[in-house]
């Protein structure tokens, strides 16, 4: 027989599964519910994402920059031109490979280095930064503050992680 204390954190602990259970399907629902995914190409810019076919000419209220970057000093550049003389490189994650497109890339995290001067950093938008290792290409994508791609039915889904997700460099 169960005491009381081992009684709640059995409950605690099914509830953080039926939790999990349920992100995991509302994932995977949501993505279903759009009838059809394209794949945004700008070969001038040099990458791809994957956005929902109704609303692929959305992806330009997007502010999307690609360049070369071969090294630390550079990326720290980019991210200053970007961004703000006082944003810095805060870390550089661990190479990922997008679940998508099977590309390599890494996500740079930027963070503030003078937090008194008012707007030294101004990220005030949806933003990730990728960098590509292997072709030294580093992108900034500053998507809107609001949510821009939105379900078939308008009900309250949003899209825009996922687009975020699919972002490709092109070779």
């Amino acid at each position: 027989m169960l005491n009381s204390k081992q009684l709640i954190v059995l409950h605690v602990l099914i509830l953080i599964v039926l939790i999990l259970v349920g992100a995991l399907v509302w994932r995977s629902n949501c993505t279903s519910k759009l009838s059809k995914w394209t794949e945004y190409a700008d070969k001038k810019e040099g990458y791809s994402v994957k956005v929902p076919a109704r609303l692929e000419d959305l992806i330009s209220t997007w502010d999307v920059a690609v360049t070369v970057a071969e090294n630390n000093k550079e990326i720290a550049g980019f991210v200053t031109r970007n961004y703000g003389k006082g944003c810095a490189v805060e870390e550089t994650a661990e190479e990922e490979i997008n679940t998508i497109s099977g590309s390599p890339y890494k996500v740079v995290k930027i963070n503030a280095t003078d937090a008194d001067e008012k707007g030294a950093c101004p990220v005030d938008r949806i933003y990730r930064i990728f960098y590509n290792p292997k072709s030294n290409k580093i992108a900034s994508v500053k998507a809107n503050q609001g949510c821009t791609f939105v379900g078939d039915k308008k009900e309250d889904v949003c899209y825009d992680a996922f687009v975020l997700d699919s972002f490709t460099f092109l070779k």
